[in-house]
C-alpha cells in the first residue's frame, strides 16, 4: 500500500465515523503526524494504524458512542492506567476532544513509542 492509499483509507474511515468522533480522530492523527512525520498510515483489522519503520506505533478507532487510542507498546509508553479496563486502547472511552491528553503529553508518548521501536523492544503482549 502506498502512503497516499493509506491516507485515503484513513480519510474514508474518519468520514464514516460518528459526528462526535470526527474531531477526536482528526486531532489524534494530527498529534501522531506532528510528532512522527514519517509515520505511515494504514488500515489494519478495520482500524486506522500508524506505523514507524514498518512496525505498529499506535492505533485509533471509532465506535457508536466513543473513540479509542492506543500504543502498541501500551503501558511501556503511558505508564499504565485503569483506562484500558474501560475500553480498548490506552485512553479509555474518548467522547470529546477535551478528554484527550495535551499536545506535550502526546508528543512525549509518541517519542517514547518510537524509541521503543528503535530499540527493538517487543510489546508486552507479544
Amino acid at each position: 500500500m502506498t502512503a497516499s492509499e493509506g491516507k485515503a483509507k484513513i480519510d474514508a474511515y474518519i468520514a464514516k465515523a460518528q459526528p462526535f468522533a470526527v474531531p477526536i480522530l482528526e486531532t489524534l492523527r494530527q498529534h501522531v503526524l506532528a510528532s512522527c512525520p514519517d509515520a505511515e498510515q494504514a488500515l489494519k483489522w478495520g482500524m486506522p494504524h500508524f506505523l514507524y519503520r514498518g512496525k505498529i506505533l499506535c492505533n485509533m478507532a471509532s465506535f457508536k458512542a466513543h473513540a479509542t487510542f492506543g500504543f502498541h507498546h501500551g503501558a511501556l509508553v503511558t505508564g499504565g492506567s485503569d483506562a484500558r479496563m474501560e475500553a480498548m486502547g490506552d485512553l479509555g472511552r474518548i467522547t470529546s476532544v477535551d478528554a484527550l491528553p495535551n499536545a506535550k503529553t502526546m508528543a512525549g508518548w509518541i517519542d517514547k513509542a518510537r524509541k521503543l521501536i528503535d530499540a527493538d523492544v517487543k510489546p508486552p503482549h507479544l
